[in-house]
């Protein structure tokens, strides 16, 4: 595996591991907490892992922690 792709897995596994622990949201935090250089690029990486943005990741989650529903 690339060092690029490690990197884009890993910030992706911090994003949800910050969502799973905090009852408010606030993306522009989460985007920077886990490592984006900006909220765009951070919506964009996750939507390329889960095939959702990160609100529609929200409404559709499990309570279940580490569940990542996908589309």
């Amino acid at each position: 595996m690339p060092p690029k792709q490690y990197l884009k897995i890993a910030r992706f596994q911090k994003a949800i591991e910050t969502i799973e622990n905090n009852q408010f949201i606030q993306w522009s935090g989460v985007a920077m907490d886990s490592g984006f250089y900006d909220q765009a690029h951070f919506i964009n990486n996750f939507k390329e892992f889960s095939g959702f943005t990160p609100n529609e990741y929200i409404k559709r989650k499990a309570s279940t922690l580490n569940y990542v529903p996908v589309n």
